[in-house]
This record gives C-alpha cells, structure tokens and sequence, in this order.
C-alpha cells in the first residue's frame, strides 16, 4: 500500500498542482503541523539570528517528534533536518560516562577504587593531595575529584592535533594546561573536563580499543543511535550531513567546525533524535526494564547527587515525582542541552549550530514544556506590555557587573535588549518595556536602574511578581566592553599580581601577606584553584564604590579595580576590591 500516492506527471503543468506536490514532497520529512511552539522557535531564530535548530521531543517514553529549522549551511542554505548532526559539546559527558559505567558493570573497572590502578600510559600525578584521598571513577564522573582544566578550546581543521597524553601533560602541540589534582580528591565539586579525560584514558587502557569504536559498541550501537559517532575526523557519509559551527558574531567557524581529541569531555556528533534515544534509554534502565544498556543499579547512582546536584555525568535537579537529569554543551560554533525526567517517560533535546549568549536552548526548552504539559517545569512568563525600542546608546549605559549575592551578575547589551548572566552562567533576557524598564523574559520580574545625581548608574533595581524588591549595587561598567587603558599605578597593580598569585597557592603565604585584609585571609587561606597559572593584568578602570554599601569579607568596599585578566587559554576580567586603607578584601573573576 502506498501511504502516498504518485503524481500524475500530466498534471504537473497546472501552477497549482505544481505548488501542491511541492509543499507535499518537502514536508515528508518532518510531518509536523504549526502549532504555537513551531511559531515561538521561527520568532526566537529571526530574533536572535539563529542559522540552524533542531529538536526532539520525547512522550511516553517514545521519541514523538523531531524537526528542523533554518539552515546548516548558510552559504548554501542547506535545511536542517531531522538527521543533521551537531557537536554537543559537554553534553558529551553524559554519553561517555554510561561507557564507563557499562565497564563497571561487566566487573572490569570500579567505581570508588584508585583511578591510577587501571591507567597504564599515563598515571594521574601524585601530590600532596593524594595522600589520604586517590581520584576514583565516581570523582571523575561527579567533578569531584579535585582535577584541573575547566575545559578545552579546540583545534582548527587543518592544526596540528595532540594525542591523549599530550593533552593530560600539557604539552605541545596540545593548548591547554596539565592535568593535574589541584584539590583534595572528594572534598568539593569543580567542573572539569580534565577530568573526563582522564576517564577516556581509563577506558583506552582498560579496553584495548580506540574510545569512538568502544563507544560504538558499548552505547551508540545498542541504542540505534545511527547518526553519533565520537569520530573526531568524520567519515564521509556523516560528515555530508554535518552542521556548520557559527560563532557568536555569526561569522562561520574556520574549517566549518573545530577537531576535539578530547572525546569523553567534549567530542560527540549526533542529532537530537539520537540524543532522545539516549535518555529515553537511562530511562528505561532507572524502571529496570530488560535489556537496558547498564543495570537499575547504577542508573540509580547516575541520578543520585554526589555533591553540587550533580550526579554521574548529569546534572539533576527537582525531586521525585519531578527528577530530571540533564546535560548542556557548548563548543566553537555549537550549542546544544537535553533534559529528560527519571519517570514518566517526558523529554526533549534542542541544538544549535551557533553560540547564543541569550539561551535559545533554554527558552525552547521551555516552551516544549509548556506545550507538551511537563510538570514542575519552568515556563516563559508573559509580557506585560510589548517591546518597545530603546536607543542602544541608551542601554549601553545599563550594562555592567553588579553585585548579587557576593557574587558578579553581569548585564551586557544584546541586539535589542540586555542580557543577563550569573558566574558566567546565562540567567535572562531584560526586554525593554519603557525607556526605564525591563522585563526578565524567563521568570517575569521587572528590572530598573538606579542612577545618581550625575546620571551615572550605581544600581539594578530587581522586583520580582510577588513585589520583593531587590537592589544590587553595581561594581563596575561592562568590563567586557571596556578597552584597555593606561595603568595609572603599575606598582599597585604589579603588588595586586603578586597577592593573586600568593592566594592562588594558599596556605602560611597567605596569612601572612600585609596587603590583605583579616577576612580575606580567612576565607583564601585554603587557596584559589581559579587563580593558578595566572598570567597578565591590563588595567582597565577604576569605579569609586564607597557611597553603595558593598561590603566583601567583612570589610567595606572602597573602590573596585578591572582588569583583563589572561590565564593559559583563559581570556576574560577580574575586579579587585579595595578597601579605603587600599587593602585587598575580594576579588571576582567575571567570564
């Protein structure tokens, strides 16, 4: 039987018929009729100039719909469809980690046993840190085993690339740092895709094999994941389908995409339909369904908190009847998030094939909840009166660092609105609703800004729907916006240097430095892993702070110094906290 039946090629020369088989034979691949969801990604992509999405949703533990939008190549507008493939960056993780875990269950590695007693070509270095404590599986899996090197920044096609080992040395032609124990194994919760390397190093050794012909075996075969490979130089037939990587500006990332020896951390191809099918399979093994890829057991400590709502290569969070894990990925060009619920069968992938700084993934992520009825979920709020154009000029003077919480909330200036971020970390779009007044997309609240009596800004005013008002003083203009500028005190900002540089390390050192303040040596005696391997300071401002009431480490804040602060492949800024006797109290680093 033919579900569709063939065109009568002598009727092809009425313009109407014509148009008919058109609109028939494009719209085979997704079958999927507009609905306000279709609409709110077509508004969100015109928006935010997306070139390409696609997602998957999943429904009673079954994969419902797929679809694809704009183009996967703008130069030769080439669809996305249903089966082009993405980078998903540290989404990555996830996958790789259930290849670990299929190890522990066959008996051929353990969770909790010293991670060094199954490496064979390289040996996690030891160190003072090690002594009482050894990096296990589960620390390399949760982020808590102390590793260095956040994450990686990729090679251009056509680059020299490094083996494994070189990357966990640090050597050349590798870029990026050692990977080294830099904490106490258990003792907190830091991201490291340093870590999940030294996992793919565990499975090399263990194995024999290369990791993507392991993955193939151990997890994407099993899966029918048909269109994922952790193939860093795609084979052809993939490669045809692949998406082109845009950066945040919309220029084409050099060579299309960028190459990722660090497979387990950051190096998967695939689409959301194989995403879906991969979450849809930890599902069925969390309700111990025969067959599953791993046992009930250890899909249970998957989405069991280690420490920081982080479980075995997923983040998690609500709680029963509501769990969901979930994992985000970004790479050059490449954005990409899936989150599925432990029960009830609910889910959803979303990808990208550019890097957004006003979270498209989220948002649409979002709105399938919404539309599909997903409980406890967050959902968009509705805007209490319409956009409205404010002169950038205007809303550049809104930008800025300010702080929330002890902590830097970054406002920048988007293409038509402010963008908000928390530790480097997305937080919400601010629409402009008057000259004077933002509403934050995401979560409905409403957002001012408190200007003195020379009009310059030293506050955002936060009023959430319940009426709870909110005033955070602002530290400094947009550090990222700002230019370098001519160091009026090189002596200050060489001893600044050197404290950073002390406190980086720990430790008596830092008892004893004069230049900081009784509650800052207290509370940066242990050190502060994200100082090491500091590199330059260019000065870039001074705000004189003393009229806001900012108070850091017990001591009240005089005037906050910014910097370009380069450390290895990390390029970004630091505020420094002066008190009045021009002591240092606190710094943040802003992403």
């Amino acid at each position: 039987m033919q579900l569709y039946p063939q065109p009568n090629l002598a009727q092809l020369s009425k313009p109407f018929t014509v148009l008919l088989w058109i609109l028939i034979l494009c719209g085979l691949s997704s079958l999927v009729r507009a609905d306000e969801l279709d609409d709110y990604v077509r508004l969100q992509m015109r928006t935010r100039k997306i070139p390409g999405l696609s997602l998957a949703i999943i429904q009673g533990g079954k994969v419902i719909r797929t679809q694809g939008y704009g183009f996967r190549d703008k130069a030769h507008r080439w669809p996305v469809t249903p089966s082009t493939l993405f980078q998903a960056g540290s989404t990555s993780k996830a996958v790789a980690a259930v290849g670990a875990l299929k190890l522990v269950d066959q008996g051929r590695i353990s969770l909790d046993s010293d991670a060094n007693t199954w490496l064979r070509t390289w040996k996690v270095p030891e160190s003072s840190f090690t002594v009482n404590h050894k990096v296990t599986l589960r620390g390399l899996l949760s982020h808590t085993a102390g590793v260095s090197v956040h994450g990686f920044p990729g090679y251009e096609v056509g680059q020299s690339v490094p083996t494994l080992v070189q990357v966990l040395n640090g050597v050349n032609p590798a870029r990026s740092q050692p990977i080294l124990v830099e904490a106490e194994p258990g003792s907190g919760w830091s991201y490291s895709g340093g870590g999940y390397t030294v996992m793919q190093q565990i499975v090399l050794d263990v194995t024999g094999k290369s990791f993507p012909n392991f993955m193939q075996e151990a997890v994407l075969g099993p899966l029918d994941m048909m269109n994922s490979t952790f193939e860093q130089h795609l084979p052809d037939n993939l490669a045809h389908d692949a998406a082109t990587g845009f950066n945040k500006d919309g220029n084409e990332v050099a060579g299309r995409w960028r190459i990722y020896p660090e497979m387990a951390a950051a190096g998967l191809w695939t689409t959301p339909t194989d995403l879906a099918k991969f979450a849809i399979g930890i599902q069925h093994a969390l309700t111990g369904q025969p067959g599953s890829l791993i046992s009930q057991r250890l899909a249970g400590q998957m989405v069991t908190a280690q420490k920081a709502d982080y479980g075995l290569g997923v983040f998690l969070e609500d709680q029963p009847p509501f769990l969901r894990f979930y994992h985000t990925g970004r790479v050059a060009g490449f954005d990409s998030s899936f989150v599925a619920y432990a029960t009830g069968g609910l889910g959803a992938v979303v990808m990208v094939n550019t890097n957004e700084d006003a979270g498209i993934v989220g948002r649409v992520l979002m709105a399938i909840g919404h539309q599909y009825h997903w409980p406890n979920y967050p959902h968009l709020a509705k805007l209490p009166n319409p956009i409205v154009r404010v002169d950038r000029v205007a809303m550049a003077k809104d930008a800025g660092i300010y702080n929330y919480g002890d902590g830097p909330f970054a406002v920048s200036l988007g293409r038509g609105e402010l963008i908000g971020t928390y530790l480097g970390e997305y937080v919400d779009d601010f629409l402009p609703i008057s000259a004077e007044k933002f509403f934050m997309r995401d979560v409905g609240h409403t957002v001012s800004f408190d200007r003195n009596s020379k009009s310059k800004v030293i506050a955002m005013r936060w009023i959430e729907k319940n009426g709870n008002e909110h005033v955070f003083p602002r530290l400094f203009p947009d550090l990222h916006a700002a230019k370098v500028a001519p160091d009026p005190n090189g002596a200050l900002t060489a001893r600044i240097r050197s404290t950073l540089e002390i406190v980086s390390r720990g430790g008596a050192e830092v008892a004893n430095d004069a230049f900081l303040t009784s509650g800052a040596k207290k509370a940066l005696r242990n050190g502060a892993t994200d100082l090491a391997g500091i590199g330059s300071l260019e000065y870039v401002g001074e705000e004189l702070v003393s009229d806001r009431n900012i108070v850091r480490q017990g001591s009240p804040v005089s005037r906050v110094l910014g910097y370009r602060l380069n450390k290895g492949h990390f390029s970004g800024g630091i505020l420094i906290f002066l008190t009045t006797e021009d002591l240092l109290t606190d710094f943040d680093i802003v992403n």
